[in-house]
């Protein structure tokens, strides 16, 4: 039966046309990048702790899943899942110089799930052919052990959709999560929006908004809302070019302009995003909720 748990995804927005444009060297000099930079604060904080309440994590091509395994201790990993995407949301390595931080967007729920880790070792033979007679001359038996890693439950997919649903940079609770933590972690809770971790917040989604708990994740001496501005002017920018062109294209060839089309779709929803967030950070910079306090929990 599985149990349930809080669970963190985020997911980084633009990756896979970031893999198809850049060469791999570059992709996996970014993965190293971003492993070290967000991983560094885990193994720090993981160190002092015991075995149960060590907060885990996977990465899958674009998505960074993290979690705390021991039931009994969800309330402690509420906190930590918390105060991680804090930490990290505006801070990852962006994918190239331009980038101030790699674009992410994130979901908590409390939902169950099940992680399994498990060994296969499968047995294999292999034959040596000589090749002008073609009989086997050699045969070698030998042994395979890999380990399978998987993540499967309803709180895999409802951070999906919760992650995909909104319309910004950003980290918020799912709000169908939101009645049973306020009930069940109503302590945690408190906490968080008393260090201002959290905020109640109307989260822009792809349709309209809903009202849940927003992550702050707006450090105090780091300058976001500069580095919005800029992103979102290189993406307005980036339009231009684009609906140039599309209008070049449309003139030339009315065929051709299809293939331009979704480049400008893209462009549009990006600026969305950007938009919003920089909204959300000028509401947190405004209210002053970016100076954060001392936190130190007593994990």
């Amino acid at each position: 039966m599985a149990h349930k748990r809080f669970l963190l995804l985020i997911d980084f927005l633009g990756f896979s046309d970031f893999v198809l444009k850049e060469p791999l060297e570059h992709v996996l000099t970014w993965y190293e990048k971003v492993i070290v930079k967000s991983m560094s604060w885990l193994d720090k904080r993981n160190i002092r702790q015991s075995d149960n309440c060590i907060l885990k994590w996977n990465y899958l091509s674009d998505s960074l899943f993290l979690w705390i395994d021991d039931c009994d201790l969800q309330k402690q990993a509420f906190l930590l899942l918390v105060y991680y995407a804090n930490q990290m949301i505006y801070d990852f390595p962006g994918y190239n110089k331009d980038m101030p931080f790699a674009p992410a967007r994130g979901a908590l729920v409390y939902d169950s799930f099940e992680i399994s880790e498990k060994e296969i070792t499968r047995k294999y033979r292999t034959d040596t052919l000589q090749l002008t007679t073609g009989k086997i001359t050699h045969t070698e038996d030998y042994s395979l052990s890999k380990e399978i890693y998987t993540i499967v439950g309803r709180a895999v997919v409802n951070a999906s959709k919760w992650e995909k649903n909104q319309n910004w940079l950003g980290v918020s609770i799912a709000p169908y999560c939101v009645n049973e933590i306020e009930r069940n972690y109503s302590n945690e809770l408190e906490l968080l929006l008393k260090y201002r971790l959290l905020h109640e917040h109307e989260v822009p989604t792809k349709d309209n908004s809903s009202k849940t708990y927003a992550f702050n994740g707006v450090p105090p001496l780091k300058d976001v809302f500069g580095e919005l501005k800029e992103a979102l002017a290189l993406l307005q920018e980036s339009e231009r070019k684009c609906c140039i062109i599309t209008r070049w294209f449309m003139r030339a060839c009315q065929c051709l302009f299809t293939n331009t089309l979704p480049q400008v779709i893209e462009q549009l929803q990006m600026k969305d995003k950007y938009k919003n967030t920089l909204d959300y950070v000028r509401w947190i910079k405004e209210n002053e909720l970016h100076l954060l306090p001392c936190v130190e929990f007593p994990l």
